[in-house]
C-alpha cells in the first residue's frame, strides 16, 4: 500500500435496515441475537463515522451479521462538522444530504434526545445551518426508523 491509498477498516459487524440500501459498519461485534425493543445507539465506523440511533419498533426489519471476508471497507466519512443524517431511499453516497448542526452540539446528548423521541413517539425540533442561514428539521419519533449523528 502506498502512502496515497486510504486506510481500510473492517467493521466488527454489519447492520442492514429494511428499505435502506446502506450497509452500516459497526464498531462493536454483535454476535448475540438482538432482543432490542427500545431504541438503541450503535457506534459506526463506515460508511459514516458516528452514532446510529435505531428504533427496532419503527424499522420494518433489520439484520446484523459478520462482515464478508476481504480487504476491508473504506473508513467512515466524517463531514467535518457536527451533522445529522436521515434515511433516504438512495442510502449514503457522496452527495447525501447532511444537516449541519451547531459546533457546540453534543452528539451524545442529541443521540439520547433522538432515542427519547423514538421511545415517546414525540416530535424533536433541531436547528441546523444551510448556506449560512438557520433552518429547522423536525423528527417524528413515532415513525423514524433511524438517524445518524456525528
Amino acid at each position: 500500500m502506498t502512502s496515497s491509498e486510504p486506510t481500510k477498516i473492517i467493521p466488527k459487524s454489519v447492520l442492514r435496515i429494511v428499505d435502506d440500501p446502506t450497509l452500516w459498519g459497526l464498531a462493536d461485534q454483535r454476535t448475540a441475537r438482538p432482543g432490542w425493543t427500545a431504541p438503541v445507539q450503535l457506534q459506526l465506523v463506515a460508511p459514516l463515522a458516528g452514532t446510529l440511533v435505531l428504533s427496532p419498533a419503527r424499522a420494518e426489519g433489520f439484520a446484523i451479521f459478520p462482515p464478508a471476508p476481504g480487504d476491508g471497507w473504506m473508513p467512515g466519512v466524517v463531514p467535518g462538522v457536527r451533522y445529522l443524517y436521515l434515511p433516504t431511499t438512495a442510502g449514503v453516497h457522496s452527495s447525501s444530504p447532511f444537516y449541519e448542526l451547531a459546533p457546540t452540539t453534543s452528539v451524545a446528548q442529541l443521540a439520547d434526545d433522538i432515542a427519547d423521541a423514538m421511545r415517546s413517539g414525540g416530535l424533536l425540533t433541531l436547528e441546523f445551518q444551510s448556506v449560512g442561514q438557520t433552518g429547522y428539521v423536525v423528527l417524528n419519533g413515532a415513525s423514524l426508523a433511524f438517524a445518524v449523528v456525528g
